[in-house]
């Protein structure tokens, strides 16, 4: 679960703070749990995103150490597949 004030990225409204999480959404399936989420880009906005969809993917943001080495992999592989020819 996220905690209050992480960013995520949301599979359609890119990187969002969470801000809250509640029960309350008008119209929704009562009882079901949400988070409130503001888009970086849109900060007059907000997402009440389910926790337990599978619709939509909720991811944390990465690290800059996590970008870092993941872009180093990706160089090493992309060395190797370069040499194999």
């Amino acid at each position: 679960m996220f905690k209050k004030g992480e960013y995520v990225v949301h599979g359609r409204s890119g990187v969002c703070t969470v801000d809250s999480t509640t029960k309350e959404v008008p119209g929704a399936k009562a009882g079901q749990l949400y988070y409130i989420l503001v888009p970086v880009k849109t900060p007059q906005s907000k997402i009440f995103f389910p926790l337990d969809s599978d619709r939509i993917v909720l991811r944390a943001l990465k690290t800059e150490e996590e970008a870092k080495a993941a872009l180093k992999e990706m160089k090493e592989t992309l060395h190797l597949a370069s040499t194999r020819d």
